[in-house]
């Protein structure tokens, strides 16, 4: 099988990477799939859509297509909208779902080909999702999948972090709760055989348990 892999560093395996094991990438290579790699780590959805599709668009002849899911407030770089037009908690999580919807459009759209979806840093929006031909939810969030008793937040903490500052207590305090469930992956000792050395990304165990999901529900031998 011809397996193309798209989105940022949850599509490129283990990190940090000098541990050198590629995740589900190395997997499909170990049983003898050709895999070509489009994720691009630290990169907003917006970005890696773009790189993926325009390959896919040059070159496709693949069998399969996943990409995995990132912060949707990574669209927003470099923040200017922070502490002005968005203000709250309530604001970041409207803001996510708008810039999702616009993503998934733009996946959507911009090819033909089935996408498996996976979600990573960031969960599917499952009911948004559904309304798009061209991608098919195979995951809502790799961190419940691989851990059944995780909750995963419902705002990632990605580079954006550095300007929390911009808002009030009452948004830093929320703000604070989904860093604890973040930051939990590399803290809980049930979590971390997972998410270790970094605490952030899947590891190769972590992985494993998601290319065994793969395989089996879409029967790839």
């Amino acid at each position: 099988m011809k397996i193309l892999i798209g989105g940022d560093s949850w599509g490129n395996g283990e990190w940090p990477q000098e541990t050198n094991h590629r995740g589900i990438w190395q997997y499909f290579e170990e049983d003898g799939h050709e895999v070509m790699i489009k994720s691009i780590p630290g990169e907003s959805n917006k970005n890696t859509i773009s790189h993926m599709c325009d390959f896919i668009n040059e070159n496709y002849n693949h069998d399969f297509i996943f990409w995995f899911q990132s912060d949707p407030l990574r669209d927003l770089r470099p923040y200017d909208e922070f502490g002005t037009t968005i203000n709250d908690y309530n604001d970041l999580l409207k803001q996510s779902e708008i810039i999702l919807d616009k993503n998934y459009q733009e996946l959507n759209n911009r090819t033909t080909s089935k996408i498996y979806c996976i979600g990573g840093c960031s969960k599917l929006n499952l009911e948004l999702i559904s309304k798009y031909n061209n991608l098919i939810p195979l995951i809502e969030s790799a961190t419940e999948f691989i851990i059944k008793d995780y909750q995963h937040p419902k705002l990632w903490h990605s580079d954006w972090l550095n300007v929390v500052d911009r808002f009030d207590l009452e948004t830093i305090d929320l703000l604070l709760i989904d860093k604890r469930k973040q930051d939990s992956l590399s803290q809980i000792e049930k979590y971390r055989e997972y998410f270790w050395p970094d605490g952030y990304h899947p590891n190769r165990k972590g992985h494993k348990v998601l290319y065994d999901f793969i395989l089996n529900s879409l029967n790839i031998s």
